[in-house]
């Protein structure tokens, strides 16, 4: 099972040739619900529709449920463990959502995939498990 970033979940949707080789064979063999979607994805995407100008069909709320009815994928609701460990997360690194996505990966005890710097080389600290979604 893996958590995934906002982008890798755009990445994945997308066939995105960004995702790299050793990310899409680990996520075509992920089992049934073994792609974790953070529920803060669905904030980060209405912030990434209205900020970047990408549009997703059908808008945001109905391209988001549709990943979700996938059953690749599983949601992680967004429950007190995971805000409180956003916060209190050892890391001088303030954006909000790259937070919530290490305090869901360690939360569940799963490894990250994303291609955020800052997240990658909190990982490299010791920090989260991450997995580098371009390699």
């Amino acid at each position: 099972m893996i958590v995934l970033d906002t982008h890798v979940l755009i990445w994945i949707v997308r066939n995105d040739e960004k995702l790299g080789r050793n990310a899409r064979t680990l996520i075509e063999t992920a089992d049934t619900a073994g792609l974790i979607v953070p529920a803060f994805c669905a904030w980060e995407l209405a912030q990434i529709e209205r900020r970047q100008n990408l549009t997703f069909e059908g808008g945001v709320l109905k391209w988001f449920k549709r990943i979700l009815a996938d059953p690749s994928f599983r949601l992680s609701p967004l429950v007190p463990e995971i805000a409180i460990g956003s916060v209190t997360l050892e890391w001088s690194h303030k954006d909000l959502a790259d937070r919530i996505m290490v305090a869901t990966a360690q939360h569940h005890g799963l490894p990250l995939m994303t291609a955020d710097g800052p997240i990658l080389a909190y990982a490299a600290a010791g920090h989260v498990e991450a997995i580098d979604a371009r390699r």
